[in-house]
């Protein structure tokens, strides 16, 4: 809202001056949002709505609640353009005028408090004699105190909210202070028998009727009993007039001249597993031994809870008793068990070890054996072609033997292929050829036989018209000069040593050809 007439005027001139047209100013509008256009001849005028401030162009919330326009016991709350006022708790109103509710009206406290109602909310005391938050309260028990509330010899009686206190029968007094004992023998007259003595006690009194008579000292009757007329273990009775006799319980009599002890064991009163012993008028029963009670009723005892027996030894209880057994494999009374060696009595099979164990035995079947060891079978080795391929495998009881064939030699686990033709088994004129295992001999050319025994073949010559070629034996030597300056024949010269030395075709320790062969020429 404007100031004044003339700042109205200014705004109003001047958004006059700067429309471009007339008649379409407010649309588009040129205002705030919280402003309203209203469109003038010429020109038009913004205003901010209420509850806000500005030239319309602009405008502002107004801060109501600056102001506090609501009740001082209200709350204020901004709002676009407006405020709202709400009562406080406790409070009842539109918010601009609150009053005080009384909440003392809908009794909030418990009954045993005190409602106070105070601004905008109220305050609950339990009355005396009462405990708690107001809302709930619980009596106080006065009497629970220590020391309590009444005097001596007085009871105290709790109340809601209070107590009582009263003094007890055969006192009198204030119960609140001092309850003194009544001399009800000096106060009451006639209160016992004629016959019988009156004795005040601490809140009461006796009555004991005089020697000679009996009763209960209100009344007292001559006393016919004494001297006592009755016979031994008899109870003598008063009654009106004159006297009864009756035998103690456990004798049986008249009472009078005689009472007799009864014998209860007769009639078994004891438990069965008990021993009976009759009493002058009474009996008593004493379990046997193995039970437990009080001989009227008894139950056997579990000796086998004391673990009596050996721990290798199995416990059994019987009525009144146990008996101990000793386990398999275990010898002895039950109480003390020795082990059993089974394996003196050769239990396994003669190619098994038995060992002896705690109350029982092992078998187990030797190497090269199997089983479970009571019966052992002989595990044939050979199956599993433990020897060489050139071998032969035989098996026995729980081992097995390996040989090489004719042939190899070894171990038999491992052959090696015998070379015999280093023995030179063939004939001088025959070839032997090593075999795996054997050997094979062939004679030479010009001779016939199985290379054992080779002979020359018939109509051959030996050496004469013979032509021998002598460079084939020139090279023979020359080659084994060569060998010998190699150092692999030293003992035939060379350079082993400084003296040179001869040597001979025959002291080659090898086979040669024949000269035939070596030399003939083709």
């Amino acid at each position: 809202m404007f100031s004044s007439t003339a700042q109205f005027l200014a705004v109003v001139l001047l958004f006059a001056s700067t429309s471009p047209s007339h008649g379409q100013e407010c649309t588009p509008s040129p205002c705030d949002p919280n402003a309203e256009c209203t469109e003038l001849n010429p020109g038009f005028m913004c205003m901010c709505n209420e509850g806000f401030t500005g030239a319309g162009e602009t405008c502002f919330d107004i801060l109501e609640c600056l102001a506090t326009p609501c009740d001082p016991n209200a709350e204020c709350t901004e709002l676009p353009g407006s405020f709202e006022c709400m009562c406080n708790e406790g409070f009842a109103g539109d918010g601009q005028i609150c009053d005080d509710i009384d909440e003392c009206e809908d009794s909030p406290c418990d009954s045993n408090a005190q409602c106070t109602n105070t601004p905008g909310s109220f305050e609950c005391m339990c009355l005396e004699g009462f405990t708690g938050d107001g809302v709930t309260c619980t009596d106080i028990n006065e009497c629970n105190a220590e020391p309590g509330p009444c005097a001596a010899n007085a009871q105290c009686i709790n109340t809601p909210g209070s107590f009582t206190c009263m003094c007890n029968e055969g006192f009198t007094g204030n119960p609140l202070d001092v309850c003194m004992d009544i001399d009800e023998c000096s106060d009451i007259p006639n209160l016992c028998d004629d016959n019988a003595s009156c004795t005040n006690t601490e809140g009461d009194f006796i009555c004991d009727c005089d020697e000679g008579f009996v009763g209960d000292g209100f009344n007292c009757d001559p006393d016919l009993c004494s001297p006592d007329p009755c016979a031994d273990d008899a109870e003598c009775m008063n009654t009106e007039g004159t006297f009864v006799c009756v035998c103690n319980e456990g004798f049986t009599g008249d009472g009078v001249t005689s009472c007799i002890d009864i014998n209860e064991c007769g009639d078994s009163p004891c438990d069965p597993n008990a021993e009976c012993t009759n009493t002058p008028g009474s009996f008593t029963c004493m379990c046997n031994e193995g039970f437990t009670g009080d001989g009227v009723t008894c139950t056997d005892i579990n000796e086998c809870g004391d673990s009596p027996c050996d721990p290798n030894a199995e416990c059994t209880n019987t009525p009144g008793s146990f008996t101990c057994m000793c386990n398999e494999g275990f010898t002895g009374d039950g109480v003390t068990c020795t082990d059993i060696d089974e394996c003196e009595d050769s239990p396994c099979d003669p190619n098994a070890d038995c060992t002896n164990t705690p109350g029982s035995f092992t078998c187990m079947c030797n190497e090269g054996f199997t089983g479970d060891g009571v019966t052992c079978t002989d595990i044939d080795e050979c199956e599993d072609s433990p020897c060489d391929p050139n071998a032969e495998c035989t098996n026995s009881p729980g081992s097995f033997t390996c040989m090489c064939n004719e042939g190899f030699t070894g171990d038999g686990v491992t052959c090696t292929d015998i070379d015999e033709c280093l023995a030179t088994p063939c004939d001088p004129n025959a070839q032997c050829t090593n075999t795996p295992g054997s050997f094979t001999c062939m004679c030479n050319k010009g001779f016939t036989g199985d290379g054992f025994t080779c002979e020359r073949n018939k109509g051959a010559k030996q050496d004469e018209g013979k032509k021998y070629d002598f460079g084939k034996l020139d090279g023979l030597l020359g080659g084994l000069g060569n060998l010998t300056k190699k150092g692999l024949f030293p003992e035939f010269g060379g350079d082993s040593g400084s003296e040179k030395k001869s040597f001979k075709l025959s002291d080659l320790k090898f086979d040669l050809p024949s000269l035939d062969q070596l030399f003939q020429k083709d």
